[in-house]
């Protein structure tokens, strides 16, 4: 059985993890000051958007959340006719309507997967599974690989889909986002909670940096306190000491809105690559799509992991 995982250009994920693996990306274009960004844009041109001042908080940019209809020929163009089973996992669907459209297709698409793998001679059945990852940016781009990883293992089976479930309820999405204003704009317009407008004003003038925390739908600030690089060690001492305990899934996801050589700069980063090697646990680390860079901002980082000690925080 040829198996694939769908996913939202907002997962962040590794380019050379795309190209060895069963991971297809439905694109999530971008509109910056009337100007269209497509969302396939490669990490080297991505680099060169964030090292410039178009990603800023007083820019007019939102991304162009795909319709019903083009999810829809994108699974029938691209993963009907060379795969057997497709799990559609989506952004948390309390910021995006994609986990929406993946479930109505879901519903109504198996009529016309056999009538185009008939006329490609393709017996098999066409299975097609939907998952809400709950999370965003690295945690998605982990439950993504983790997908993959349970399929590879286990192959097709009735409680794949509920082992999947289970694993996204344990994994979080930490960031940390350096310009509180830009990211409290683009929350607003997806009617996400976030900080005030004073603190995020305060934030702005003097430095203060928040946590936030995706899990299971909900949004929460673990802390917000002075210090952009504090802050990014904070969550990197805190990948450490989860490390040192226990993960679920032995790989941490880290994406970032500019040059990944600078995430070799944060001093915790280079202890986490100790520990991870220690414990034979793989670090990933990409830059961050346009269509999540928009809303965090350059300069965020996004650390995805599924610690065993459920109740630590950063």
């Amino acid at each position: 059985m040829k198996f694939v995982v769908v996913v939202d250009s907002i997962a962040s994920i590794p380019e050379f993890v795309l190209s060895q693996r069963p991971i297809k990306v439905i694109p999530v274009s971008v509109s910056i000051d009337g100007q269209t960004v497509p969302g396939e844009t490669s990490a080297q041109e991505l680099v060169r958007i964030y090292n410039s001042d178009k990603i800023s908080s007083g820019a007019d940019m939102f991304s162009i959340t795909p319709t019903t209809e083009q999810i829809y020929d994108y699974i029938v163009q691209e993963v009907i006719p060379n795969y057997d089973y497709a799990v559609c996992q989506s952004v948390s669907k309390s910021v995006s309507p994609i986990y929406e459209s993946f479930k109505e297709i879901s519903g109504s698409i198996q009529q016309e997967a056999r009538f185009i793998r008939d006329k490609l001679d393709i017996e098999a059945p066409f299975k097609l599974g939907c998952v809400n990852s709950g999370t965003t940016l690295a945690g998605q781009g982990l439950i993504a690989v983790f997908a993959d990883f349970l399929f590879t293992k286990t192959g097709y089976s009735i409680s794949y889909i509920e082992k999947l479930e289970n694993f996204k309820r344990v994994c979080k999405s930490f960031t940390v986002v350096k310009d509180t204003m830009h990211a409290r704009q683009r929350a607003k317009l997806k009617g996400v909670e976030t900080v005030g407008l004073p603190t995020a004003l305060i934030g702005k003038a003097v430095g203060l940096v928040p946590i936030v925390l995706m899990q299971n739908d909900a949004t929460s600030h673990i802390a917000i306190k002075l210090g952009y690089k504090r802050m990014v060690n904070r969550v990197l001492d805190y990948a450490c000491e989860r490390v040192e305990e226990g993960l679920f899934f032995p790989f941490i996801n880290i994406t970032y809105g500019g040059d990944l050589s600078e995430v070799d700069e944060f001093d915790s980063y280079a202890k986490l690559l100790k520990i991870a090697k220690k414990n034979e646990v793989t670090i990933f680390k990409s830059v961050m799509s346009l269509a999540a860079g928009v809303n965090y901002g350059s300069r965020a980082i996004s650390l995805g992991i599924a610690p065993k000690n459920h109740k630590a925080e950063p």
